[in-house]
């Protein structure tokens, strides 16, 4: 993943969903953070922003 703007959380959303697990850790007025695990184990914090923002860290394992 790299720093994109994409306007629909959803499709994003969606196509995480089909490729790991995510799970919404907080939700404010203008972002979301979720935290990404793939399903080869590669673990992700991504935080989508209102203005189709989107930024991830790269967690550990």
């Amino acid at each position: 993943m790299q720093k994109n703007r994409i306007s629909d959380w959803k499709t994003i959303v969606n196509y995480l969903k089909e490729e790991g697990r995510i799970r919404l850790l907080e939700a404010g007025k203008d972002i979301r953070i979720y935290q990404y695990i793939s399903f080869s184990g590669d673990k992700v914090k991504i935080c989508l922003y209102q203005d189709g923002t989107l930024d991830y860290t790269e967690v550990s394992k």
